[in-house]
């Protein structure tokens, strides 16, 4: 799915940091993408979504921290409207995952991000052999969930961030029912 995102910020207060807090959401938009010939008729349109983030930025209290990059820890919960009712239903999803920090963000505005997530997520309409038969997609309730982004964010005043990024998110019970 390709998202278009927008993330505000809130800072914690101490004397001395070794994390700070903040928080963001997004709003999405993307694509399913067709990977099996049998799932073309449940493509009917373009799925959307919102996203809530919670945010720990680390600044190098331990030596992996600072070995990668500062990363960001984020623990998010997303709403993901599919765009087929009827069939594939909507999606309701946790994740944690780390932002890993591409270039040098602290002392530019300008901060490249990949994130690698996992979690487990919440379908509200999955197979099931009598009622929904056309759900060749996801056959369990509770799928797993792995995102994956590139992003960039640009820091506009000291509490607000824009950004933009590319995700593919993968919801999965591994054939299992």
């Amino acid at each position: 799915m390709i998202y278009f995102i927008a993330t505000a910020q809130a800072f914690a207060q101490e004397n001395v940091a070794k994390h700070n807090y903040s928080y963001g959401a997004e709003i999405f938009t993307g694509y399913i993408i067709k990977h099996h010939d049998v799932i073309g008729h449940l493509v009917q349109g373009h799925p959307s979504g919102v996203r809530l983030n919670f945010n720990r930025n680390s600044y190098g209290a331990e030596a992996w921290e600072q070995y990668y990059g500062y990363p960001t820890l984020v623990a998010s919960l997303s709403y993901f409207d599919l765009k087929n009712d009827d069939v594939l239903g909507k999606i309701i999803a946790a994740n944690i995952g780390y932002g890993f920090h591409l270039n040098n963000y602290a002392e530019s505005k300008n901060d490249f991000q990949a994130y690698l997530g996992i979690g487990v997520a919440y379908l509200t309409n999955p197979y099931q052999k009598e009622n929904n038969n056309k759900n060749t997609l996801i056959s369990s309730h509770f799928p797993m969930n792995v995102d994956i982004r590139l992003g960039y964010y640009r820091q506009i005043s000291s509490r607000i961030n824009l950004g933009l990024a590319l995700e593919f998110s993968h919801f999965s019970n591994g054939s299992s029912s």
